[in-house]
């Protein structure tokens, strides 16, 4: 019952990440979104969605997975960033694609 806990806490945290991902993207659809700084355009909801599903993320894995699988809890803590930046990819071709058709 405990792992399912703490899995069911890692999918909250993922959920949450991935909507603040969203909601600047959203936010800016013709920005590309910078993978070494934050976005120039950011609103507070990204940032409190971030926040949490960090917090949710980084408990459910580092307090309930990674006793459990040991090395192999890095595993979980990748797959929960993996749709987030999936998010990213795609909209930063999206935005080049237009840029491209434009000029």
């Amino acid at each position: 019952m405990a792992v399912a806990l703490w899995i069911t806490a890692l999918f909250i945290g993922a959920t949450l990440w991935l909507a603040s991902v969203l909601v600047v993207t959203t936010a800016a659809p013709d920005e590309r979104f910078p993978w070494e700084r934050n976005p120039s355009n950011r609103r507070a909801a990204s940032i409190s969605l971030r926040v949490a599903g960090m917090l949710f993320i980084v408990f459910s894995v580092s307090w309930g997975i990674a006793p459990l699988a040991g090395y192999w809890g890095a595993l979980p803590l990748l797959a929960a960033f993996a749709p987030a930046t999936l998010a990213i990819i795609l909209h930063n071709t999206s935005v080049s694609r237009r840029a491209a058709r434009v000029d």
